[in-house]
């Protein structure tokens, strides 16, 4: 079920529902694509479940190298078994996150000479185990008999009572990144600090000097005000993102679901 859609001129969001898939209270997933220029984009990725013992994100790109920042990786145990994945290695991730960066091999000869293809991939989510693993995959469909494994980012939580909240930001670019950093920013609710991660705030700092404030509350929290104390940001609705110059100076706002937004003065 589709429970949010928005289509704007520089920013476009989408939520859909199915705990069914899964057979858990809740599975649902929220992806905002936040345009930097006609030519660069970046991707806010907000996973929740609730239900079960154990959530475990997969996430792969391409053909190509994988390699990660942030988290020390040893050699584990599948994660899950009977799946076609192998040689997993994992580890504690850190407070602040951890970085990935796919390097894409033009397996098909596609890119002209010279031209490259990357994916830079920041975990935010909180206390979680990371890691990486090949997955297997049938590379000419039907009519060939080639395989082969690919590198796949893996991000593990433990199922508590509460709601397991998966947070991303996806980079792709031709070699040249437009995002200097990424950070995950505290919010507050009126009784004090929000309980569980289940509302999300993200600060993307980009190299033309701008400064992107995307918040993407719970929807089951939905007429409750949140507040992101770093940005001096308040907000009662579905998602915003707000883009400030180098002085602080709103440049741009995209909002959704919205009654009430602020920010500065």
């Amino acid at each position: 079920k589709c429970t949010l859609w928005a289509e704007g001129k520089h920013f476009h969001a989408v939520r859909a529902s199915c705990p069914e898939a899964a057979a858990v209270r809740r599975y649902e997933r929220t992806v905002a694509l936040c345009d930097m220029d006609a030519r660069s984009s970046y991707i806010i990725d907000v996973f929740r479940v609730a239900g079960g013992a154990e959530h475990v994100k997969f996430q792969h790109s391409h053909f190509g190298k994988l390699e990660v920042d942030g988290v020390t990786l040893s050699p584990a145990a599948n994660l899950i078994p009977d799946t076609q994945m192998r040689n997993f290695r994992m580890g504690t991730v850190r407070a602040d996150g951890f970085a990935a960066r796919w390097t894409v091999d033009d397996r098909y000869k596609l890119l002209r000479a010279g031209q490259t293809v990357g994916l830079r991939h920041w975990e935010l989510t909180e206390d979680a185990e990371a890691g990486t693993c090949e997955g297997w995959i049938a590379v000419g469909g039907y009519n060939t008999t080639e395989e082969l494994w690919i590198p796949r980012l893996v991000v593990r939580k433990h199922a508590t009572e509460g709601v397991s909240t998966f947070l991303a930001v996806l980079e792709p670019h031709n070699g040249q990144p437009r995002i200097e950093s990424v950070r995950r920013l505290k919010l507050v609710s009126p009784s004090g600090p929000s309980d569980g991660d289940a509302s999300c705030a993200v600060e993307v700092r980009r190299a033309d000097g701008l400064r992107d404030i995307v918040v993407i509350p719970d929807p089951e929290r939905k007429g409750t005000t949140i507040t992101v104390a770093d940005a001096g940001l308040t907000l009662d609705g579905d998602l915003c993102r707000v883009t400030l110059d180098a002085q602080g100076q709103v440049r741009w706002v995209a909002a959704v679901g919205c009654s009430e937004l602020r920010i500065g003065g």
